[in-house]
C-alpha cells in the first residue's frame, strides 16, 4: 500500500533592502517567498511574507516529531513534543497532536525538529488540523531560524533612542551584563515558575508572581538584540540574590546551566529549601546604579473539587481527569445538570465567568448559569433540551484568585448529551431481539462471555499519546460486577463463562467472577532488562495461548520473544527468541495480533517498509508451532498490479484479501472504484477468487470491524455504509439490515449478536 508519496519542499528566500530615511539610519528587512507543498490535488498556495506570517501567528513554537501514524480514514497523525515557545504562549501539554490530510502529507521525519506557525487550539480540541497551505519550517534551516528569532525580539526604535538618549546609550552598550540588566529593566521579558509535579506558570514582567514549592524553579527569559559571552552572563548572575521579605535573610539557590548563543536568554534560579513566606529577587545594576527588586508571593496551591446532585457518574469522570487522562462524560439530554465547584481560595468571580463563557458561548442551544454561594463556591447549571446532541467542552485552567493567582488545571471537561442506549441481542436461531438494560455510555468495546451471561465493556480515554481503555464487568442486565482502572488490564479474553484472563506489564492473570478473586498464572522471566508483556492471545479451539514479551536490544531496537503455552497451567512454555520487532505505527506500541488457525499454526500481518521512506505494505507471516519455523508471504509478489490491499487472517487458516483493481485511476477520472475480494491460502500460496465490488473501500470507506463467530460466520462493518455478512462458500457479500448503519461495535457469542442502540 502506498502510504506516503515523495514531496519536495522549496524555500526560496530573497533579500530586499528598504531604506528608511530618518537620522541617516538604514534598516534591512528580509522577505521570504515560500512555495508550499503541492498536494495530489495540485492545490496552489499564494506566496507569502514570512516575516508577517511569523508576527501575526498567535502560536509559534519549535517541536520535535516523536511519532507518525496512519488512521483508518487515511489521514495521518503527527505527535510533536514542544521544545521551545517563540512567542511566550504556554504549552501545557507534553505532546501536541496534528492531523494531516491524506491528500497532502508533509515530509516529516521522526526525531527531527520543525517550526510550527499554527492557530491556537480551542478548549477540548485534541488535534490540530494541517492542510496543504499550513506553514511549517525545518528547524535545521539555521539562517531562517536566526532571522525569525530577530523578528520576534526586535522592538521599534524610538526618537529618543535615535537622538542618543541615555536609554540609547544603554542599549548600544557593548557590555553584555549591562545589556541583560537593561533588557530586564525594560519589562519586555517573561517569567516561568515551575513547581513540583512539573506544573508551570507563565507570567509577563510586571505581573504579580506566586510560588508554593520549596524546590521552586524561577526562569526569566530576557530578549537580547545580540549575543553575550559566558563571562558577561556570569558577571550578571553574580549580582542576583534572593531574600525573605520580612527578615531580609538570604535564601540559597543555584543558577542553571545556560546556552548564551540565543536571542532569548534564560536566567534560571533553582531554590532548594524555599520558606513558606514571601520572597524578593534582587538584581544589581552592573554599573552600580539602582538595582531591581522582583517580589514573589507565597501561596497555598490553588485547587478545586466538584460535586453534583444530578450526575451520579461525575465522581468516576473526575477521577479519570485527575489521573491525567482525557475522556468524554455522557449525560442524559432533556435534563438540567448541576455542578458545584468548591475552591480553596477566594476566587475572582469575573475570571470564572470569562473562562466558562469563552467556551459555552459557542453552544447556542444550551442554556447555562452560575449561582455563587460565596467567594469559594459556585454552581454551574447546564439546561439541555431533548434535542441537544452537541458536545460541551470547557476548562477552568486560567481562572484567578482574588489576588490574581492563576489556576493551572490540565483537565478539559467534555460533556456529551445523549439519549439512553439499550443493550440488545439478536437471537440468530429465531431472528428475534431481546433487550437487557439501558446506558448513556456508548461503549467502544463489547465482549460477551461464551454463554451470554456477562459483558466486559470498554470505555475510551486518552493519555495524551494514544487511546486507552477502562473496562467494566457487568452481568447482562447491567449490574456492575467489577471495575478495572484505566490501563489496569490489557488484552482481556474470556476463557470460560465466568473466568476472564488478561495481561499486565509483568504478569498474566485470571479473574474468577463467582469468588471475586484474581490468580497470577505466569510472570515475565526477565531474561533481559525491562522486559514487559506487549500482547497476549488465546486460542478458544484448544486452549493454547501466545504471549509476546518485549525489550530493547543492544542496538536500541524494540524486539520481542514469543512464548507458546499448551494451556494456562503449562509450567514450561516454548520460547522463540527475537521472534519479531515493531514500531509505534498506529497508537500504542504493540505486537501485531496473532491468530491461531489451528493447534499447530499462527498467522499475523505486519506493516513493513518497501525501502522508500514512507512506503509500507501489509505482509503476512505464518509460524509452525511444531518446529518453530516462520514463513513470510507477500501477496504483492503474486499480484504486483494491485498497489493497495488489505489482509484479514481467518480462523480457517486462510486470509481475506481485498485489493484495489482500479489500476491507479484518479479519484476524479470518472472510473468507478473497484475492489477484488479473494481468499489467500498461505500454505499453498494460492488465491481463490470471491467477487468484485464497487464499495469504494480505498476511496471513501473503510472496513472498520470484522467479526468471526466460532461457527465461521463473518460480519463486517463498512464505515458509513453499514453491516454485511460474508458467505465464503458462495462468495456473497450481503447487507445485514437488522443492524443500523450507525452501530459500529458488536460482538457475536452464544448464537446471538450483541450491540447497543
Amino acid at each position: 500500500m502506498k502510504i506516503w508519496q515523495e514531496w519536495k519542499w522549496w524555500i526560496i528566500s530573497g533579500l530586499a533592502a528598504f531604506v528608511l530615511l530618518g537620522a541617516g539610519a538604514w534598516y534591512y528587512y528580509t522577505m521570504y517567498d515560500i512555495t508550499r507543498i503541492k498536494s495530489t490535488l495540485q492545490c496552489q498556495c499564494a506566496p507569502i511574507d514570512l516575516e508577517s506570517e511569523v508576527k501575526q501567528a498567535p502560536l509559534v513554537y519549535q517541536g520535535r516529531v516523536t511519532r507518525i501514524s496512519r488512521s483508518l480514514d487515511g489521514t495521518y497523525k503527527v505527535i510533536v513534543k514542544p521544545e521551545q515557545t517563540l512567542k511566550g504562549h504556554p504549552i501545557e501539554e507534553p505532546f501536541l497532536e496534528f492531523t494531516v490530510e491524506k491528500s497532502c502529507p508533509y515530509p516529516f521525519r521522526k526525531q527531527h525538529s520543525y517550526l510550527f506557525l499554527v492557530p491556537m487550539s480551542q478548549p477540548g480540541e485534541e488535534q490540530i488540523p494541517l492542510n496543504e497551505c499550513s506553514l511549517i519550517l525545518n528547524a535545521d534551516d539555521i539562517d531562517t531560524m536566526e532571522r525569525i528569532y530577530e523578528w520576534l525580539s526586535r522592538e521599534p526604535a524610538s526618537p529618543a533612542d535615535e537622538q542618543g538618549s541615555p536609554s540609547a546609550d544603554r542599549t548600544s552598550s557593548h557590555d553584555g551584563a549591562e545589556r541583560i540588566f537593561d533588557a530586564m529593566q525594560s519589562e519586555l521579558y517573561s517569567i516561568r515558575i515551575e513547581e513540583d509535579q512539573y506544573k508551570t506558570w507563565l507570567y509577563n514582567a510586571g505581573d504579580r508572581l506566586f510560588f508554593y514549592s520549596p524546590q521552586v524553579k524561577i526562569s526569566f527569559f530576557v530578549p537580547l538584540d545580540t549575543e553575550v559571552s559566558i563571562d558577561e552572563y556570569n558577571r550578571f548572575v553574580q549580582g542576583i540574590s534572593i531574600h525573605r521579605k520580612l527578615s531580609g535573610r538570604e535564601v540559597p539557590f543555584a543558577t542553571g546551566e545556560v546556552n548564551v548563543e540565543v536571542r532569548e536568554l534564560p536566567i534560571v534560579l533553582k531554590l532548594f529549601d524555599a520558606p513558606p513566606q514571601d520572597l524578593i529577587v534582587r538584581i544589581q545594576d552592573p554599573r552600580g546604579g539602582e538595582g531591581l527588586e522582583i517580589p514573589i508571593q507565597y501561596i497555598e496551591p490553588f485547587t478545586y473539587s466538584v460535586t453534583s446532585d444530578t450526575d451520579p457518574g461525575l465522581e468516576d469522570y473526575m477521577n479519570l481527569l485527575r489521573q491525567g487522562y482525557q475522556g468524554v462524560h455522557y449525560v442524559m439530554n432533556g435534563r438540567t445538570h448541576r455542578y458545584t465547584f468548591t475552591f480553596n481560595h477566594p476566587v475572582d468571580r469575573g475570571s470564572v465567568y470569562e473562562k466558562l463563557n469563552e467556551s459555552l458561548m459557542n453552544h447556542q442551544t444550551i442554556a447555562w448559569s452560575l449561582q455563587w454561594f460565596n467567594d469559594y463556591e459556585v454552581q454551574l447549571s447546564l439546561v439541555l433540551d431533548e434535542w441537544t446532541t452537541e458536545r460541551i467542552s470547557f476548562t477552568l485552567n486560567g481562572i484567578r484568585t482574588e489576588q490574581g493567582y492563576p489556576l493551572v488545571a490540565a483537565e478539559t471537561w467534555a460533556i456529551q448529551p445523549t439519549e439512553p442506549l439499550v443493550f440488545t441481542a439478536i437471537d440468530l436461531a429465531t431472528n428475534t431481539k431481546e433487550a437487557y438494560f439501558t446506558s448513556v455510555v456508548p461503549y467502544a468495546v463489547l465482549d460477551v462471555s461464551p454463554l451470554g451471561g456477562y459483558l466486559l465493556a470498554g470505555m475510551e480515554a486518552h493519555n495524551g499519546i494514544h487511546v486507552v481503555y477502562r473496562y467494566i464487568l457487568l452481568d447482562r442486565f447491567g449490574n456492575v460486577m467489577k471495575t478495572f482502572e484505566v490501563e489496569e488490564i490489557r488484552d482481556p479474553e474470556w476463557i470460560s463463562e465466568d473466568q476472564l484472563a488478561y495481561a499486565t506489564d509483568q504478569e498474566l492473570h485470571i479473574y474468577d467472577l463467582p469468588t471475586d478473586t484474581t490468580k497470577t498464572v505466569w510472570q515475565v522471566p526477565n531474561y533481559k532488562d525491562e522486559e514487559r508483556i506487549v500482547s497476549f492471545d488465546y486460542a478458544h479451539q484448544d486452549g493454547t495461548l501466545a504471549v509476546s514479551v518485549g525489550y530493547t536490544d543492544e542496538g536500541g531496537n524494540f524486539m520481542y520473544d514469543l512464548y507458546i503455552f499448551d494451556s494456562f497451567a503449562d509450567p514450561e512454555p516454548g520460547r522463540i527468541e527475537q521472534f519479531g520487532s515493531y514500531e509505534c505505527v498506529e497508537g500504542e506500541c504493540g505486537v501485531p495480533q496473532l491468530l491461531f488457525t489451528d493447534q499447530q499454526h499462527i498467522v499475523y500481518t505486519r506493516w513493513e517498509s518497501t525501502g522508500d521512506s514512507w512506503d509500507y505494505v501489509p505482509v503476512l507471516y505464518m509460524t509452525d508451532l511444531e518446529n518453530l519455523q516462520t514463513r513470510r508471504f507477500n501477496p504483492l509478489n503474486s499480484l504486483d498490479a494491485y498497489t493497495d490491499y488489505m489482509l484479514y487472517p481467518l480462523h480457517s487458516g486462510k486470509v481475506l484479501y481485498i485489493a484495489d483493481i482500479t489500476m491507479g485511476a484518479a479519484q476524479d477520472s470518472g472510473v468507478p472504484p473497484r475492489e477484488r475480494w479473494s481468499l489467500y491460502d498461505p500454505a499453498a500460496d494460492r488465491f481463490e477468487y470471491l467477487f468484485d465490488t464497487e464499495l469504494g473501500l480505498f476511496t471513501d470507506l473503510w472496513l472498520s470491524q470484522l467479526i468471526q463467530d466460532p461457527d465461521g460466520q463473518i460480519m463486517l462493518h463498512l464505515y458509513e455504509r453499514g453491516w454485511y455478512t460474508l458467505d465464503l462458500e458462495s462468495g456473497r457479500l450481503t447487507p445485514y439490515d437488522a443492524l443500523s448503519a450507525h452501530i459500529e461495535v458488536i460482538d457475536v457469542a452464544a448464537n446471538r449478536i450483541w450491540y447497543m442502540e
